[in-house]
């Protein structure tokens, strides 16, 4: 049978629950620069930003007279994420009442959440290795991550990365 590419091995250990486990493959990929950016390349990319036009229909309907308009809008703003956190926390800043401004806030706290799912994990760790390897074309993905939705986490941790001094 065919072998697993090591490091496409390592890309999986990275989301890894023990942080020795994960750090090791870091240390690994930091070895290989060319090919872990390479790797990188193929997986990250910057955070889609909502579309305006949508999220401004969810955030009208969410001060909607109708329960299921409020409920449904509520839902649908969840979904967008990160990625409408700068309407949603300006939409707050000039809510029409105590509730919508309640709901709004609750949305801003859930994008707010401890990085917690494997995914997310190998994500951060990835923006952490391109920092360490710190070569043109690790930058220039970090710049691909941080052109993303402007309060997206991981577009957070790409501009700190590059707001970093060269080592």
């Amino acid at each position: 049978s065919a072998r697993e590419d090591p490091v496409d091995d390592l890309w999986r250990l990275l989301a890894a629950p023990e942080a020795d486990v994960a750090y090791q493959a870091l240390a690994s990929l930091e070895q290989r620069p060319a090919e872990a950016v390479k790797l990188l390349q193929g997986k990250l990319g910057a955070i889609a930003t909502a579309d305006d036009k949508t999220i401004a229909v969810h955030l009208r309907n969410l001060g909607s007279e109708q329960y299921a308009a409020r409920h449904r809008a509520f839902v649908e703003l969840a979904k967008s994420g990160p990625g409408a956190a700068h309407h949603i926390a300006a939409a707050a800043k000039s809510a029409p009442n105590l509730e919508t401004k309640r709901r709004l806030e609750l949305l801003l706290e859930s994008f707010h959440r401890p990085i917690d799912n494997p995914d997310d994990i190998r994500a951060f760790r990835s923006i952490v290795l391109l920092d360490r390897i710190h070569t043109p074309e690790a930058r220039k993905l970090l710049q691909t991550v941080a052109a993303g939705a402007p309060a997206a986490w991981l577009t957070i941790e790409a501009k700190s990365a590059l707001q970093r001094p060269t080592p």
